[in-house]
């Protein structure tokens, strides 16, 4: 019995007084200023095109993705997807003209994922 509570007591004080550790958000790899969408085909299993839209819903980007998984579910994914949006808003602010397979996002997605 005491060393039952002498356990508990214990994890208590350690629970106190441990450094918070924050679990990785999906929320910041989220942009207020655009969106992504991916779009796939059954038929074509290894081709996921990737749009990047800014706010005001205009296409800004558009890349096609060969012989890669895009698995959303992934942070890693989400932060690549998160930098060629970065990288398309960059674009649009200058040029005001969509731009088209730059591989912004195939060559991120090639170093993170296996």
């Amino acid at each position: 019995m005491k060393n039952l509570f002498m356990t508990t007591i214990a994890l208590l004080l350690i629970s106190a007084f441990a450094p918070q550790v924050n679990a990785q958000s999906r929320t910041e790899c989220l942009s207020p200023d655009g969106y992504w969408v991916l779009v796939s085909n059954k038929n074509t299993k290894n081709v996921t095109t990737v749009q990047f839209y800014n706010a005001e819903n205009s296409l800004i980007y558009q890349e096609e993705i060969r012989d890669q998984k895009v698995n959303i579910n992934r942070i890693k994914t989400l932060r690549c997807l998160k930098k060629g949006l970065d990288s398309a808003l960059l674009a649009w602010n200058l040029e005001k003209q969509a731009v088209y397979n730059k591989s912004w996002v195939a060559i991120n997605l090639k170093g993170k994922q296996r």
